[in-house]
């Protein structure tokens, strides 16, 4: 049998960017959760593949609306992945972290975003993937990313 804490270790050796994954409820407060497990499955047409733990409070919103956005975070951006870490952390009462604009919102000064429409998910063990096609994106290559490496945040090269 395998070990849980070993096999969840063993993924801490493979670094992986650092992005949030927001949405809205219903009164069009933001709730977000700091996502590592997110990657690009198809260029034509653009999706992106994102999985959420069961247990995250954002989990029923993705299930229920039809957008969400994926924010890249740059190096200068651990604060912003910390307070979306915990399973129940969102943003319903201050969106400090977020611009809007026309009904698109991201994470600020993030190294780039992507507004999406959520098409499907999936419930595979105790996650739930979500397929978002891409709508709209924007670049903005000013610093290098923030790196999840061995259990913490990163910002330098490794």
């Amino acid at each position: 049998m395998i070990n849980d804490s070993q096999y969840r270790k063993s993924w801490s050796f493979f670094p992986t960017g650092v992005s949030i994954l927001a949405t809205q409820d219903d009164n069009k407060n933001y709730l977000g959760m700091t996502a590592n497990s997110v990657m690009s499955i198809s260029l034509n047409p653009k999706i992106i593949m994102v999985s959420v733990g069961n247990n995250r409070s954002i989990l029923k919103f993705l299930q229920e609306t039809k957008n969400a956005s994926v924010s890249i975070l740059s190096s200068e951006q651990s604060n912003v992945a910390d307070f979306f870490s915990t399973s129940t952390q969102n943003l319903l009462e201050n969106n400090d972290f977020f611009y809007n604009s026309k009904d698109i919102y991201y994470i600020k000064d993030s190294l780039c975003y992507f507004y999406c429409e959520v098409m499907n998910s999936y419930l595979v063990g105790d996650h739930t993937v979500f397929s978002l096609k891409v709508d709209q994106m924007n670049l903005n290559e000013k610093s290098s990313p923030l790196i999840w490496y061995k259990g913490k945040f990163s910002n330098k090269n490794l």
